[in-house]
């Protein structure tokens, strides 16, 4: 259980870092204003739909940890 926990954490905060690379990458490329701005708008909803992703992921996860304690408890 613990180094389920320990796996999530890590893979959020690797996908942080990513995001945070990626942003700093964009913001100082030599490229428009325009362009630019569209890039941030493209990583804020890779970054929203990546973070969805993870949510369900953990959802689902955590809904398979419950039920596996409630079949423990009734027994």
């Amino acid at each position: 259980m613990r180094s389920t926990n320990g796996t999530v954490h890590n893979v959020a905060l690797l996908a942080i870092g990513g995001l945070i690379g990626a942003g700093a990458a964009i913001l100082l490329a030599p490229q428009s204003g325009k362009k630019t701005r569209q890039d941030i708008l493209h990583l804020g909803k890779v970054a929203k739909n990546k973070s969805e992703r993870v949510l369900l992921d953990v959802g689902h996860r955590t809904s398979k940890v419950v039920n596996g304690l409630s079949e423990r408890f009734q027994r």
